[in-house]
């Protein structure tokens, strides 16, 4: 929010800025907000001034928590609502006092111009919370506020890939031969305590004075808007310093309480690991699976059913783009416009998204000219004996307690699917649990994979864990949030 003294400062100075001027300072956080909220004289926040918004509930039909929901509008949607809708200057939030949401804005189709929201919002079970997309409709500039970045997107050439996304929980590398690798992130160790102080952890509606102390003497100090959560009773939390934008976690290992600093977006540090391997800070960033073969972890390929061999987009012409490297959502776009097949060419476009605050990867495919002849081959790796292959609700499974435990799965439109095969792609010593779809009319099929890491920070630790993990994403890819939009009103600040 706008801190008041400085708020009365800047406008006795601005009191008789012009648009010129303005343009100059609209980099300042404090006077964009201002803008965005519709603020056009020097009112603080709390006078009468009205602002157009478009207000919208977002409601969770399920009995279960809900974390980090990614909710996208278009700009033709908003624009049904309020006919002048402009993503120039926008803010959306929610609550009383109203509290800004990280969101974005994305250019989808690359013409140049944004025409998508999206956002991320928290749902208790059954719980409908009101959301407002406050708008200023004949801005002379177009204004964007900046929020804590937790994805990444971008290509890296030193990591053998065309592209690589990340969430703060995972990263995945894109091969030029459809595979993905996923890597698991471990955190740093920033200190040690003795048992008692899980006593300090297990109220998270209270944040203890000795808390505060134990975290300031040991160089990590907490501010007062701090929140704990329990991830598993007696064994896993997480505390989140909401107004220092960092995450802890802290696990009982060893008979002792160990607290892990989140270590965030680190695709950089990944570059830096894989061109200076001797680093004696050891590695950070784990690749779950060899690097050799096709599909990978969630990868794609084409299935020639007469020949039955996967066909991998190599040798092909193809451009890539990054549609998003935004706070809550970065996007990778490959297109092949021209992949010779033996009956002819057909179009192929493949879409990756990654949201903050999730693990899994979504893609999008979209192929034109593609006969019977082929399917859509996608899956992940084979680690071993507990492997599920779930048709009639559609998820694949798989883990492997090597390497204290690697997870792996995939979520998909089980009428999409026509077979699975287990197949052992060339150059590679890695088995894979294959589905094989058909892409709809229109020449689409979406699905999402996932990995997960013991060591990692959110600590999915066994089989069983992560089955039930995939199962409750599983529910809320096939359950989504109902939306639904207010009719357009006026608000008074």
């Amino acid at each position: 929010m706008i801190n008041p003294s400085i708020f009365h400062n800047r406008c006795k100075k601005q009191q008789k800025a012009t648009v010129v001027y303005l343009s100059r300072t609209v980099a300042h956080f404090y006077w964009s907000l201002a803008l965005i909220l519709g603020l056009s004289s020097c009112t603080l926040p709390g006078g009468n001034q009205k602002i157009p918004q478009v207000k919208l509930t977002v409601r969770n039909t399920l009995q279960i928590q809900r974390k980090n929901v990614p909710i996208v509008i278009s700009l033709n949607e908003l624009q049904r609502v309020a006919p002048d809708f402009s993503f120039d200057a926008y803010l959306v939030v929610s609550g009383q006092p109203p509290t800004e949401i990280d969101s974005q804005v994305d250019d989808t189709n690359y013409d140049g111009k944004k025409d998508e929201l999206v956002f991320l919002v928290d749902l208790e079970p059954q719980e409908t919370k009101e959301v407002s997309i406050r708008y200023s409709p004949d801005n002379p500039m177009s204004v964007t506020i900046g929020f804590t970045k937790r994805t990444r997107a971008g290509i890296f050439p030193e990591l053998n890939g065309f592209a690589a996304l990340e969430s703060e929980f995972a990263a995945y590398l894109l091969k030029h031969n459809g595979s993905i690798q996923p890597y698991g992130k471990s955190g740093k160790l920033l200190f040690s305590v003795e048992p008692h102080f899980q006593s300090y952890l297990d109220d998270p509606f209270s944040i203890s004075a000795e808390l505060l102390k134990t975290f300031e003497d040991n160089g990590a100090p907490l501010s007062q808007n701090t929140t704990i959560e329990i991830q598993k009773p007696s064994t896993r939390w997480l505390i989140a310093d909401q107004t220092n934008k960092q995450t802890y976690f802290v696990r009982k290992e060893g008979g002792r309480l160990n607290i892990y600093k989140a270590e965030g977006l680190s695709l950089d540090r990944l570059v830096y690991q894989t061109t200076a391997p001797s680093d004696a800070n050891g590695e950070f960033m784990k690749p779950l699976i060899p690097v050799e073969g096709a599909i990978g972890c969630g990868g794609f390929a084409l299935w020639d059913k007469t020949n039955r061999k996967l066909i991998e987009p190599l040798d092909t012409t193809d451009y890539v783009r990054v549609l998003a490297d935004g706070p809550v959502r970065s996007v990778v776009q490959r297109l092949i416009p021209d992949w010779q097949l033996k009956n002819g060419t057909i179009q192929f476009t493949s879409t990756f998204s990654v949201y903050a605050g999730n693990r899994w990867i979504e893609h999008r495919i979209n192929v034109q000219g593609l006969t019977s002849e082929y399917l859509i081959a996608t899956g992940i790796p084979n680690l071993g004996a507990g492997a599920v292959k779930n048709k009639v609700d559609g998820w694949l499974s798989t883990w492997s307690e090597q390497n204290t435990g690697i997870g792996m799965g995939m979520i998909f439109p089980a009428d999409a699917v026509e077979s699975f095969q287990d197949l052992t792609p060339q150059d590679s010593e890695t088995s894979v649990l294959v589905a094989l779809m058909r892409p709809s009319e229109r020449g689409e099929v979406a699905y999402r994979f996932l990995s997960a890491w013991s060591a990692d920070l959110e600590g999915i630790q066994t089989k069983e864990e992560f089955e039930a993990y995939i199962q409750n994403a599983l529910t809320q890819m096939h359950t989504p949030p109902v939306i639904q939009f207010l009719p357009q009103t006026e608000k008074e600040n």
